[in-house]
């Protein structure tokens, strides 16, 4: 899949996109987001030592120096140790290295250096131990999966001829790169790994802990969201919970009412459907003869009781029959005589109508 995506247009196009985004930026901005490739390049021309500062392939002079002022190469070390803080390469000229073209099959791509080391002894007059090289790869064609790759060797007794001269900065030196006919940085990095400074990358380490702390940051504000909704939520549970209570409430105060109107309606109809009071006292007052006294008069739940006395007492019952507010009318008890007045002393009972008819003067069923 790696070599599929390097050999297909995505990886081309992202590349430009990249680089043209990139160079749009400062150049303070691409060194502290790693993107600017800074480079402190020493070339080695009639004993002098020419520096470049070389920012994304391009060369600018810094000046010479002497390559046999010892002191003054040792002066140049501490500042560039102190100041520059960008590797140091030795820039190589295209006739010090040997360079070939190989077609070799997309599948050798993944392990090109053991492939192309042993193409060093046919392809040169050198063989492998004499040398140093690296292989780039040129283009790629899918549909006949072939690659061109390059192959870039340099002597080793050139590369110790070529270190001489820089004394004491031989050995701060992070690679040796070659410079072509055109003047163009070729980016590939001849010197053995034995041999290079050890640098610490501060840019990946800046990065790492803006990484870390964006990513601390991140699930603050992940926390913070999270507990603002578990606030609001509970909020918003209370409030659901108060709503419900209160709907209890309301629903039980509504029973109440209905409740309450129930046994209102139901003791107004009981009261609508009982006579009134003045109403059966004036009816009875009607049937009752004027010899007949009453002792006591009375109407509880409907039923009426009657005592007194009366010189006809047997005749009060069928007198009261007739009224439209009392229905069976009854003696109870035998009629006892009073001598001292010469009437019956009696108690009657009767039950008092209820039905609307009866209030209007009409028989009740």
């Amino acid at each position: 899949m790696r070599l599929a995506y390097q050999g297909s247009a995505l990886s081309s196009w992202w590349s430009q996109v990249r680089r043209h985004c990139f160079s749009l930026l400062p150049l303070s901005w691409q060194e502290l987001l790693g993107a600017a490739d800074r480079r402190v390049c020493i070339r080695v021309q009639d004993n002098q030592l020419h520096f470049y500062a070389a920012n994304n392939g391009q060369l600018t002079s810094l000046g010479s120096l002497p390559s046999d002022d010892d002191a003054l190469l040792e002066t140049c070390r501490a500042r560039l140790q102190h100041q520059a803080g960008a590797p140091r390469y030795l820039l190589l000229d295209n006739k010090q290295i040997l360079r070939r073209i190989l077609s070799l099959p997309l599948a050798a791509e993944s392990k090109l250096r053991e492939v192309v080391s042993f193409e060093i002894d046919r392809q040169t007059p050198f063989t492998p131990d004499q040398v140093y090289f690296e292989a780039r790869v040129l283009s790629r064609n899918q549909q006949a999966k072939q690659c061109q790759v390059e192959l870039i060797v340099l002597p080793k007794n050139t590369l110790e001829k070529a270190l001489k001269p820089l004394g004491v900065l031989a050995g701060d030196l992070s690679g040796v790169d070659v410079v072509d006919d055109q003047k163009q940085i070729l980016d590939i990095n001849l010197l053995p790994v034995s041999m290079r400074m050890a640098t610490s990358n501060q840019n990946a380490w800046l990065n790492l802990g803006l990484a870390i702390a964006g990513l601390v940051l991140l699930c603050l504000a992940m926390n913070l969201i999270l507990n603002n909704r578990e606030k609001v939520l509970g909020e918003w549970e209370q409030k659901v919970a108060a709503a419900e209570t209160q709907a209890k409430q309301a629903n039980i105060f509504r029973e109440q009412l209905k409740q309450t109107g129930k046994a209102e309606l139901f003791l107004q109809k009981f009261r609508t459907s009982q006579p009134t009071m003045l109403a059966l006292i004036n009816d009875l007052t009607k049937r009752i003869p004027d010899d007949t006294a009453l002792d006591k008069l009375s109407v509880n739940e409907g039923r009426l009781v009657l005592v007194g006395q009366s010189k006809q007492a047997a005749a009060l019952v069928s007198q009261l029959q007739s009224s439209p507010y009392i229905n069976s009318p009854a003696l109870v008890g035998a009629v006892q005589p009073d001598a001292r007045t010469n009437r019956d002393r009696f108690t009657l009972t009767a039950t008092v109508n209820g039905s609307k008819e009866a209030a209007n003067g009409n028989k009740p069923r």
